[in-house]
């Protein structure tokens, strides 16, 4: 057991949704003002935008970085692509595990624990678009025949949504047109999506600059409809 703290960082320097998310041994605040010391590329101090204390840092940070694997910005860095409030979640769930505070979720057959933890986050997600509830998403993740593949698929049109800038300030309207862009995308080539996607809030240079951020091959893809 190796007791210590899950951090959450934000800078200022790096936009809202980028997070470093790393443990420490030591009060949050003192790893904060060391990292930043060390990072003499980085103009502005790292503020903790949340930090959770746990039984075992080392499992609880690697359990976190897996579930935010796919929103990973560079392998051999701490630093995701993710909004705080995700973040949070998925940190105190985490931690309640390793503190065994809770007992493991029910779920279907047919996903293990970390790909229903990986739907989670793309439900957060998507939740004001969509409007799906996280075990509703597990249900029909549940239905497929090789989820993983899905998972992945949803994942990276997350991320890629994630990456429009000011994501958050969009409106409603822009959010789903967005999430209509590259959900087509992840089925047809941009080209193709440009040349059939009918676009009413973004302009064609808003369209192409949002496609940029998807960087998986078209590949079918299953989109649920409920009566």
């Amino acid at each position: 057991m190796n007791p210590g703290y899950i951090y959450a960082l934000q800078n200022r320097s790096f936009g809202s949704n980028i997070i470093k998310i790393g443990m420490t041994t030591r009060e949050p605040d003192v790893r904060a003002k060391e990292i930043y010391r060390g990072a003499s590329g980085v103009p502005e101090p790292f503020e903790i935008a949340f930090a959770c204390k746990v039984a075992d840092c080392e499992v609880a940070e690697k359990k976190i970085h897996r579930r935010f694997n796919a929103y990973r910005i560079n392998k051999t860095r701490e630093f995701f692509i993710i909004p705080i409030e995700i973040a949070k979640k998925v940190i105190i769930s985490v931690c309640q595990e390793v503190n065994k505070l809770v007992s493991s979720p029910l779920g279907t057959s047919l996903l293990s624990d970390e790909q229903k933890a990986r739907v989670e986050i793309i439900a957060e997600i998507f939740a004001n678009i969509l409007r799906d509830t996280s075990d509703a998403w597990i249900m029909d993740f549940s239905r497929d025949h090789n989820p993983e593949t899905e998972i992945y698929i949803w994942e990276h049109i997350a991320t890629a949504f994630l990456k429009i800038g000011q994501v958050k300030f969009l409106s409603e309207e822009q959010k789903e047109e967005a999430f209509g862009i590259l959900l087509m995308r992840s089925m047809r080539s941009a080209s193709k999506v440009l040349e059939e996607f009918k676009l009413k809030t973004f302009s064609r240079k808003a369209a192409k600059e949002i496609l940029r951020g998807y960087k998986l091959d078209p590949k079918p893809l299953k989109v649920w409809q409920r009566a």
